[in-house]
This record gives structure tokens, sequence and C-alpha cells, in this order.
């Protein structure tokens, strides 16, 4: 999730990684995208009067994403290099390990959100497609607004994504318990 969160910032369809960002400056905006043991998430920040113009280019990272071979084959040389990068810190290494003591390796909260130099150096470009294919779909994409934007405007936004998200998600898979720690 995390390769595929930060392709979607390296343009869409339509729009050049630079058109996009260029698209996002006209407003002022501020977009980031990251990625978590159990999310995807795109930020964006502007102001109110922009909201429209600059959610309608975060549904186009989401509806018509780029996924350029070459953005994708860069962002997976730098997610290896952070990778080779975290097993020299020992917070990061530290952090790892509690997790996996409270949940177990099978579990997503026991795994670094980079993944391993193995799983990331098999994941191909057709692997990204088939992850947003299955994973950027209703319902599992949740949509929030904070700010200067009321309920009836945030669901006017919303609804063409919706729509354009076609809910044909597969089940979300049960995860397994977290371990279980004998506090003696």
């Amino acid at each position: 999730a995390r390769l595929v969160a930060e392709t979607l910032a390296e343009g869409t369809a339509k729009r050049t990684p630079e058109e996009l960002e260029d698209a996002f400056g006209q407003y002022g905006a501020v977009v980031s995208t990251s990625a978590g043991a159990d999310d995807l998430t795109i930020r964006a920040k502007c102001l109110a009067k922009d909201l429209p113009a600059v959610w309608s280019l975060v549904q186009e990272m989401l509806v018509e994403p780029r996924l350029d071979p070459a953005e994708f084959e860069r962002l997976k040389t730098e997610a290896l290099t952070a990778i080779a990068s975290r097993e020299g810190s020992p917070g990061s290494l530290t952090s790892l390990a509690l997790s996996r003591a409270l949940y177990g390796p099978d579990h997503p909260y026991g795994r670094s959100s980079l993944g391993t130099e193995a799983s990331v150096s098999s994941l191909t470009l057709k692997d990204a497609k088939k992850w947003v294919k299955q994973n950027l779909r209703a319902p599992r994409v949740r949509v929030q607004f904070a700010g200067a934007v009321d309920a009836e405007t945030a669901a006017a936004l919303a609804a063409p994504l919706a729509d354009a998200l076609k809910p044909k998600a597969r089940p979300i898979p049960a995860l397994p318990d977290p371990v279980s720690v004998d506090p003696q």
C-alpha cells in the first residue's frame, strides 16, 4: 500500500507529475499521501473556497492514477533504500520488535508498513495496478472533510467519487488476534 500511495502522487491518467503539482499549486493546496498497516491516506489542505477544485484533483488521483512504469521503479528503489536505512536504526528496529511481540508477525500491525526487501523487490507495476483495482473501491474508501465545510457540501462533493468507485472491493480479510502477553 505504501508504494501505491506514493505512486498516486505521481500524476494521473490526464496529468504528468508536474502538471498535477502545478494544478494543486494553482490553489495553494498542500497534498500528501501515506500508508500505514491498515490504511492509505491522501491529505489535501486548501482554502474552503478552493475545496471543489482541489477535491476534483484528489478524485482524479484516486479514480485515474497514472501508475507510470518509470515512476514506479524510482519509488520502488527509494522504498528499498528506506528499508536498508531502517535496518541501521535502533529505534526503528526496537519499534518493529515491539509490534511483532504485541501483534505477532502475521498481523498487519506486527509488520513494518515499509515492507521487507524481499516483498518490495518482488513487487511489479502489475501488482500495484491489481492492488488499486481491488482496494481503491467502495466500501473500502473513506472520505473525511474538516474545516469550513458543512455536511451537505461534503456529501455533494463526495457523491461523484462514490459513483466512480464501483462497489467491487474484495471482502476485508479477518485479522488474527493480537498475541497474548503474560504480564509476569
